[in-house]
């Protein structure tokens, strides 16, 4: 494991802590709870909810999953015949069919499985250090802090404690956002009639947890089962997917950032492109939350010290 890697482990499992304190301190301040007793109850209660929807879901999203994977070279054939019928070139059509079923195909597959293995190790680590960060955060935050000068502790502790803050409300903001993509997304796919509905409303919903490039991801597989109904039904689910972006992008999410860090545009887009460039997909799926918190620490830690200067100078 490299060490940008570990590094992006670790923020992972920061990222878990926070959301864990998210749930945990309130309990703590409406029942009079010990902290360790409101994370005990917190995390077990994560536990039920997983556990509960797992059996009453599970052998459902299970089954949509394998649908969905056994439908795809058939979708695949569809679309390409129905591409074929609408006059696209064959120089076109044979590098999609390379890309969809030849060897690009096979390699970005096994490349996905190699990665959904990796991730599902990489979240297991992250979420068992994420529960211990979070049943004593003050220990590790001193430990941080004992690595800065004694003049710079207490703004970097007032940084750290602004970070978390930051984080907690993008994290709770973020969560609503998904939910309410995957919950339309999937409702669409089931009046349109689309295999697998359930397991695409919860595709889109997870892919929703990186803007820009997710909700561009989570279009694939809507459309290409869209085509395996008919050429109708992919055209409908793909004019309700932009009314969901849509309403997503003008009603919830400005509801969402009054609450929350808001990034500007352009600086979310391109902290994804450095953050694909520089550390790969793991990179990608953190570059929103790095983002955030390099945001709140710019505006801590530089931007008075450069308006002190200036202002020196102009005295």
């Amino acid at each position: 494991m490299r060490l940008t890697e570990l590094l992006l482990l670790v923020f992972a499992a920061i990222l878990i802590a926070v959301m864990l304190r998210a749930v945990s301190d309130p309990l703590k301040a409406w029942f009079g709870l010990s902290a360790g007793l409101s994370l005990a109850f917190t995390v077990a209660a994560f536990a039920l909810v997983f556990a509960l929807t797992t059996a009453a879901f599970g052998q459902e999203i299970s089954s949509q999953m394998g649908t969905l994977v056994e439908r795809l070279p058939e979708a695949q054939v569809v679309l390409l015949a129905s591409l074929r019928e609408i006059g696209v070139s064959g120089e076109a059509l044979d590098t999609l069919r390379n890309t969809l079923l030849g060897t690009v195909g096979t390699q970005l597959a096994g490349q996905l499985a190699s990665s959904v293995a990796s991730i599902a190790v990489a979240l297991a680590f992250a979420l068992v250090g994420g529960i211990y960060l979070a049943a004593q955060p003050s220990v590790y935050c001193e430990g941080v802090l004992r690595l800065v000068p004694p003049t710079y502790r207490g703004k970097s502790a007032a940084t750290l404690t602004a970070i978390g803050q930051a984080l907690r409300q993008w994290l709770l903001g973020q969560l609503v956002v998904m939910a309410f993509i995957g919950t339309l997304t999937g409702i669409g796919a089931w009046l349109i009639g689309l295999p697998s509905a359930l397991a695409l409303g919860i595709m889109s919903g997870l892919l929703e947890f990186v803007p820009f490039v997710g909700p561009w991801l989570s279009v694939v597989p809507a459309l290409i089962l869209g085509f395996t109904v008919s050429p109708e039904a992919a055209l409908l689910m793909l004019g309700w997917l932009f009314v969901v972006q849509q309403l997503e992008g003008y009603v919830v999410t400005p509801l969402v950032q009054k609450e929350v860090v808001s990034l500007p545009p352009a600086l979310s887009l391109f902290s994804l492109v450095a953050a694909g460039a520089l550390l790969g997909a793991p990179g990608v799926a953190l570059a929103v939350p790095l983002t955030v918190a390099a945001f709140v620490a710019v505006q801590i830690l530089v931007l008075p010290a450069m308006d002190g200067s200036e202002g020196g100078e102009e005295r």
